[in-house]
């Protein structure tokens, strides 16, 4: 997950976690689906800004820069709106208006409802997701599985290793994922181990990589894989069994577990980020 340390950045994400737990209108299931499904409706921007924005004003349907508006859409920002903030790549934050805060030419069909579930996954999401499994020295085995089951994720055993370009390392995991099921049950089966790993629930091979908390109980293990999946699947436009997992909890009433949101929108978005470019390798081997 590639942290960076030092005590502010401990302080910046201990209070995001103190945030979310604190309000008690993210505490409910029902809730909690909610703020889900809105992170999904805005698949460009990450899930933190998709989080800061629900938080300004969770009725935004669609956001752009000024400069945006009226470069790709020819509409400028109406007198007295307000300006909603997220974080910027490189500057400390950035300006978006949402679409009722602007006029100007009419707006193109779909603009405003951009998520659609297609139910279809990109290949290259696919290829390159399994590409970047080499980077934290993960063995994908799709081998046919009981119809019952999806797959699974462990450390690795004697003798597992993982090559690419023609360079072979000891595997540091082992990953299982039905052959039988199709190419969009695949990248949902590997988007939810890869949550349980990236979310550090099977412990970790440097402190520097993610964080080891294989001290959660498994009903967090399990909430907080769920939600990764959720949120992957649904912004990438292909159904999941995660779904059912959440609406399941939301119909029995129940307060969500103790998590860690901010670790479920880290890693969220580090899974994202591997079907779409190639990630820079480890400075160092990690294990021995």
């Amino acid at each position: 997950m590639n942290q960076s340390s030092g005590p502010e950045k401990e302080k910046s994400l201990a209070a995001l976690d103190e945030l979310f737990l604190s309000v008690k209108a993210y505490r409910s299931s029902h809730s909690y689906l909610d703020l889900l499904k809105f992170i999904c409706r805005l698949p460009k921007y990450s899930p933190y800004n998709c989080f800061l924005l629900h938080m300004q004003n969770p009725d935004v349907s669609y956001v752009a820069t000024a400069g945006q508006w009226a470069k790709r859409f020819g509409r400028r920002i109406v007198s007295g709106a307000h300006p909603l903030v997220i974080l910027a790549p490189m500057s400390p934050v950035l300006f978006v208006f949402d679409v009722v805060d602007t006029e100007g030419d009419p707006l193109p069909n779909g603009l405003v409802t951009p998520f659609a579930t297609t139910g279809k996954l990109s290949e290259t999401v696919w290829n390159k997701t399994i590409f970047n499994l080499f980077r934290d020295r993960i063995r994908l085995l799709l081998e046919p599985m009981h119809a019952s089951r999806a797959g699974w994720i462990m450390k690795a055993q004697r003798g597992d290793t993982v090559t690419r370009n023609g360079e072979t390392e000891p595997a540091w995991y082992r990953m299982q994922v039905n052959s039988v099921l199709d190419r969009g049950a695949h990248y949902a089966t590997l988007t939810h181990e890869l949550g349980h790993l990236y979310a550090g629930h099977l412990g970790t091979p440097n402190e520097e990589y993610w964080p080891d908390r294989s001290c959660l109980g498994l009903e967090e293990r399990e909430f907080e894989a769920e939600s990764i999946c959720y949120l992957i699947c649904q912004r990438a436009g292909i159904a999941n069994p995660s779904d059912a997992y959440l609406a399941g909890y939301m119909q029995s009433g129940r307060d969500i577990p103790d998590i860690s949101f901010d670790c479920v929108l880290k890693v969220a978005g580090l899974i994202e980020s591997m079907g779409k470019q190639t990630l820079k390798s480890r400075l160092n081997k990690g294990k021995k």
